[in-house]
């Protein structure tokens, strides 16, 4: 582990995963400490917050988009399939995929926006 941490900034309202009604859980902040051995998705998993990851982490729906604020230069590069399922564009502004992105260097805090559908920082009790 180290002194510095991941934030990730969660936006809206969540409802549980239900339609129609937008009134839930608001919107917060996680922060854990950084791990090399983690991508951000898993970062995430460990404290049991959702990012909107459908395939299990494995790079294939493009759920589980962030919005890179900080630290990017301490991020690995974009993998193929964040190529393929991301726009040159959303690359270019800082979107990545959770779980393709691992901090390659722990040299300053990252921080992200999760940009996930139905995405809060903690599962419903």
């Amino acid at each position: 582990m180290s002194e510095f941490k991941l934030r990730i900034l969660f936006e809206g309202p969540y409802n549980g995963g239900q339609t129609g009604d937008h009134h839930g859980v608001p919107s917060g902040v996680l922060e854990v400490p950084l791990d090399i051995n983690l991508n951000l998705l898993a970062h995430a998993q460990c404290e049991e917050a959702f990012l909107g990851s459908q395939c299990g982490g494995h790079g294939k729906c493009g759920a589980d988009r962030i919005l890179i604020l900080k630290g990017q230069d301490a991020l690995s590069p974009p993998t193929e399939s964040e190529k393929r399922l991301l726009s040159t564009q959303d690359l270019h502004r800082g979107v990545r995929l959770a779980c393709q992105v691992f901090p390659d260097q722990i040299i300053s805090d990252i921080e992200a926006r999760a940009l996930g559908r139905g995405a809060h920082p903690r599962q419903p009790e």
